[in-house]
């Protein structure tokens, strides 16, 4: 054992110390008592650091996790991380009695584990019409190393921390606990892992599975009742065993966003930064107006505080849309004024300036990745949608305006924007642009060839 050699490992560095010390060079004996002062510790703590787990393998619990104030808007989630084992669903069945009806998305991240446990959480999970991802939780002041730290998670209470749906994981007998979701989302890089439920010979050559022989040896019960709740979640058992039988023996198949999508193992994709968990608006929203845009348009780009993030992610969910009608007019005193109408349709782009009568055909807008349309944000109220002031970037060409924004009620798209720039930008003759989304898909179709610029 590691541990009886620690005696040992101590005795001989005091000999090496004495021998060294038998030598009459004062300063050498001293440089190696330093020496020796300094590695003791480090010897007596090996046996300890060797024997810790890895946060991975630590049994899997739940935590009530929230970024953001509360009292304003912010996320909340159900952290669900490590190794599922048999007293997963006793813990889970806790949990579910302390929200008392409250339904917020359970977050997870594992590698797997009890397959039976694994059911039988997700089997309530669906009960409890509750959402599901794949995701990692960061809980604020937790080592790089060890990002959900026990010590930082609240018992009977609330976390504070971030949670990010790219690079997560879910392996083994975590696909199946996801399936229990009434929504299931992963990120396109997000990992969902599974593997062969049989034990087959492999190929010597190549360490790979003989696929004409995946079944000699398959536990019949356990796929049939794979099967069974697999059907009971909405998740085609085929694509999912086929996808299994395509795993190495002692490794894992990773499933892409497209055959998680068709087998229904998820039903949502989402983009790298985007958060899993549930938006909450709270009472007590602070109402202010930033201050009117300086004349020479030089305002600093400013870091975006958490509710910008909300609507920058609504931004680039709105570009992101296959299908809506966007309509951007000039608030003149005597009412609006088109400036373009544009079209974002599945047979493509379309758009129509001013007072032309035909369409013509456009490049669709797009979101640029890691820019942040909107700093400074402020929510105002939710009378006509969850609503915000900001202030609007863009990059080419340069520009700033105050703006209005206006969220979707469910806060995943805008629906309306008003924007107020300087009086010194000359781009526009009225300085106040209002612009609309409308995501009713009859109204977003393409022109017909009558009605196209030849």
């Amino acid at each position: 054992m590691v541990v009886s050699k620690r005696p040992e490992a101590i005795a001989f560095t005091l000999l090496f110390v004495r021998r060294f010390m038998t030598i009459r060079l004062g300063f050498l004996a001293s440089f190696c008592l330093i020496i020796v002062s300094f590695f003791l510790p480090l010897v007596a703590a090996i046996p300890t650091a060797a024997a810790a787990q890895a946060p991975e393998e630590w049994p899997m619990n739940f935590a009530l996790v929230r970024s953001g104030n509360c009292k304003e808007i912010c996320v909340q989630w159900i952290s669900a991380e490590g190794k599922i084992t048999a007293d997963t669903p006793k813990r889970f069945k806790e949990l579910l009695k302390s929200l008392k009806g409250q339904k917020l998305s359970v977050v997870f991240q594992s590698r797997g584990g009890d397959v039976d446990a694994a059911l039988s959480v997700g089997r309530m999970i669906r009960a409890a019409g509750l959402e599901t991802a794949v995701g990692r939780t960061q809980l604020n002041d937790c080592p790089m190393m060890v990002p959900r730290c026990a010590e930082k998670i609240v018992r009977d209470g609330w976390s504070e921390g971030e949670v990010r749906a790219g690079a997560a994981y879910c392996f083994s007998a975590c696909p199946f606990v996801l399936a229990g979701g009434r929504v299931r989302a992963a990120a396109t890089n997000a990992y969902i892992g599974l593997h062969q439920i049989t034990n087959g010979p492999n190929r010597q050559d190549t360490g790979r599975r003989n696929l004409d022989e995946i079944s000699t040896k398959a536990d019949p019960a356990l796929k049939r009742r794979l099967s069974i709740y697999l059907d009971e979640m909405g998740v085609s058992s085929d694509d999912v065993f086929a996808m299994m039988g395509l795993a190495t023996p002692e490794g894992l198949y990773y499933v892409q966003s497209a055959e998680a999508l068709k087998s229904g193992v998820i039903t949502k994709v989402f983009s790298y930064a985007d958060e899993p968990g549930d938006v909450v608006r709270g009472t007590g929203l602070k109402t202010a107006t930033p201050s009117p845009v300086d004349s020479d348009s030089s305002l600093d780009l400013k870091k975006p505080d958490y509710m910008c993030h909300i609507v920058n992610q609504a931004y680039v969910n709105t570009r992101k849309t296959a299908i809506y009608r966007e309509t951007v007019n000039f608030v003149e005193p005597s009412g609006l004024r088109l400036l373009v109408e544009g079209l974002r349709t599945a047979s493509g782009a379309f758009e129509k300036w001013g007072s032309q009568s035909k369409w013509a055909r456009g490049t669709a807008p797009h979101a640029v990745e890691g820019y942040p349309r909107f700093t400074s944000c402020t929510y105002v109220d939710g009378g006509e949608g969850p609503h915000f002031r900001a202030y609007w970037h863009n990059r080419y060409p340069s520009q700033t305006a105050s703006a209005d924004v206006w969220l979707t009620p469910d806060i995943q798209r805008l629906s309306k924007v008003v924007r107020r720039f300087p009086t010194d930008d000359i781009r526009y003759p009225s300085k106040t642009l209002l612009a609309t989304m409308d995501y009713d898909v009859a109204r977003a179709v393409a022109p017909s060839v009558e009605d196209l610029v030849q």
